[in-house]
């Protein structure tokens, strides 16, 4: 992870060597959606740029107290008001038995762990990010604040993440053990 403190070029352009040949217009965008401001962001910036968007809500957590239902209910809203189709997929029990048991684990132990960064590795760009490739988009988005640095055509220098230009809402930390491959398509748009 570079913090190099300036803005890159532009984001939008995302990987020019993973769809050879596709407008805008014909890259499908899977867009993690929350229901929350920073994913509805990241939906209308998407869809005004022209990508096929398909916002997908992560139904990770379902206990008492839990706001799942309202979420989920905001993010169909954001869906009908920007005219996008909207899916839900069910992570309640890999999230149970692979994010929250390793908290419970690590904390037995008498260790901070941060159950934030294996969600994101394991959630977010495993399962979620597999399913949309085997759906056959071309990127995944989310609405966190972290920049994606294409590589070059020949590989000599990889693609790579690097920090947000806003310092201060900066969430590269997060995403600390995300596989290098799956950043050629990946698409962070409120980093920019």
């Amino acid at each position: 992870m570079k913090n190099n403190n300036r803005p890159l070029k532009q984001q939008p352009s995302l990987s020019p060597t993973n769809r050879v040949g596709q407008t805008q217009a014909g890259r499908r965008v899977a867009l993690g959606l929350s229901g929350g401001v920073d994913s509805a962001v990241c939906a209308a910036l998407l869809k005004g740029q022209g990508y096929d968007v398909t916002a997908v809500y992560l139904e990770c957590w379902r206990m008492p107290g839990c706001k799942t239902k309202q979420d989920q209910a905001d993010a169909l809203k954001i869906a009908l008001q920007l005219e996008i189709p909207l899916t839900s997929l069910n992570f309640i029990q890999a999230y149970q038995d692979q994010v929250m048991s390793y908290f419970v684990d690590e904390y037995h132990a008498g260790r901070t762990p941060n159950p934030d960064v294996l969600c994101n590795n394991v959630i977010k760009f495993g399962l979620f990010y597999d399913w949309a490739m085997k759906q056959g988009y071309d990127y995944v988005a989310t609405g966190h604040y972290a920049q994606i640095e294409p590589g070059d055509k020949t590989k000599t220098i990889p693609t790579r993440l690097v920090t947000s230009v806003d310092l201060h809402k900066d969430q590269t930390y997060f995403y600390i053990k995300l596989n290098k491959n799956s950043l050629i398509t990946s698409y962070f748009p409120l980093a920019i």
